[in-house]
């Protein structure tokens, strides 16, 4: 109902009540004559007294008579004097509601109609959705410190050296995961890889040449491959050069020059145990490459990472070692402290390198003899196909198996799930199934 039609009723309502009051006073006015009747009645009964004087008998009815003539006025003059009161009670009832009626109903007629609110209105708690926060992780640690603009983008692999003169290598502690295995003459070289190719070291190294073992490991996971020189096809042996060429891996290669690489002068060993890797010109050079910075995900590898800290295994791990072959000329030996929960190796490399996880691929490989340079040489190249392995991680250990599946490496436990990592950095060595390597636990 309209401000205008509640003003319409209560003014019909006060008209109502009115006429209500004078159609209770029209019935006072008639016995207000009866008197004046009465009264002319005894007036003439008097007149008949003094005419007919042989009434006197009759006399005491008339009396009788105007006494109740009388009465009854005086009754009805009483009534009109009791119902004034009532009808004065109402009329100050209805005058008193029209009041208040109108002390509210005029406000709201001058108050001015308020402009429609462009908010919208506030959802129902109900309503409210809560959106699950999606963490930004790095895909080779499981960490969350991880640069939200390097998600999605391809991580860089970096071949380092590893013989008593390179030692220690400049940024050993800095890789998410490190590949370590044989190559020639027993001793061993590693691959680092890095998610973030735009978070690489001011410098690292010594970067050395690329073998065909490394350049394959590089593509499990999308890299880009980063070397100082290269091997060379030789009789029946495929070097590692053609690999990059014939598998199509975008490299650096410090043979090439440019300002991500140059010869440290600090130390004083010969020079291929000096060459480095500039970070901060790393992102540039794949820049003037032109090379593809976005991840396909269809040529990369995925691990997964517990949320927390979780024991991999029933059986405990103080420590693991690991020898690549029966030809490697030293063996990895890593020892677990449950201080920081990380193992640690201080031998190897001389200084200290820890991990959270220590991984053994055991897998098949092949020893190739060629010429080189007036001499001969015997290269050591890895097959990947299947295999079981060893994880180490929170002090305790267990079998696993790995296979390569459409070029990417897959990690089980020992029920055939997803094997899940505990987050940190890792190291991978790669032991000879066939050639003598072994895995030891204490």
């Amino acid at each position: 109902m309209g401000k205008d039609d509640e003003l319409e009723d209560i003014l019909k309502e006060i008209k109502n009540r009115t006429g209500e009051a004078q159609e209770e006073k029209e019935p006072e006015e008639q016995p207000a004559s009866e008197p004046e009747q009465k009264n002319e009645e005894p007036e003439a009964e008097m007149k008949l007294e003094e005419s007919e004087p042989e009434a006197e008998p009759e006399e005491p009815a008339q009396e009788q008579e105007e006494n109740v003539r009388f009465n009854e006025v005086e009754e009805n003059d009483m009534s009109k004097k009791s119902k004034k009161p009532a009808v004065i009670a109402v009329i100050a009832v209805i005058l008193v509601a029209v009041a208040v009626a109108l002390a509210v109903i005029i406000p709201k007629m001058q108050k001015k109609p308020e402009a429609p609110s462009t908010e919208a209105p506030a959802p129902a708690v109900s309503d409210v959705v809560t959106e699950p926060v999606s963490k930004v992780v790095n895909p080779l640690t499981g960490k969350a410190d991880y640069n939200e603009k390097a998600v999605g983008k391809r991580p860089v692999s970096v071949v380092v050296e590893n013989s008593p003169a390179a030692r220690p290598q400049w940024g050993i502690d800095t890789p998410d995961i490190i590949v370590e295995g044989e190559v020639e003459g027993g001793i061993s070289r590693m691959l680092w890889f890095y998610a973030d190719y735009t978070a690489v070291p001011e410098k690292i190294g010594p970067i050395r040449s690329a073998r065909p073992s490394y350049v394959k490991f590089s593509e499990f996971f999308d890299s880009v491959f980063i070397h100082w020189g290269g091997s060379h096809d030789n009789g029946n042996y495929t070097g590692g050069y053609s690999v990059i060429k014939n598998d199509g891996v975008n490299d650096l290669d410090g043979m090439n020059g440019g300002a991500a690489f140059g010869r440290d002068k600090t130390r004083s060993v010969s020079s291929e145990h000096r060459g480095v890797l500039y970070g901060k010109n790393v992102a540039a050079a794949i820049e003037k490459k032109k090379y593809r910075t976005e991840l396909d995900e269809s040529k990369t590898s995925t691990l997964a990472f517990y949320d927390e800290a979780t024991n991999v295994g029933e059986t405990k791990c103080e420590e693991l070692s690991c020898k690549f072959s029966s030809r490697a000329t030293e063996t990895k030996t890593f020892v677990y402290n449950s201080g920081d929960s990380l193992y640690h190796n201080t031998a190897s490399y001389k200084t200290d390198v820890s991990f959270t996880n220590v991984i053994v691929l055991s897998l098949p490989s092949e020893y190739i003899t060629v010429p080189y340079k007036g001499s001969r040489t015997t290269y050591l190249n890895y097959k990947y196909t299947s295999g079981s392995g060893k994880l180490a991680s929170n002090g305790t250990v267990t079998d696993i198996s790995w296979s390569v599946d459409n070029n990417k490496l897959v990690l089980k436990d020992a029920q055939g799930n997803e094997l899940k990592l505990n987050q940190g950095r890792s190291w991978i060595g790669l032991a000879s199934s066939n050639n003598g390597g072994t895995t030891t636990i204490k």
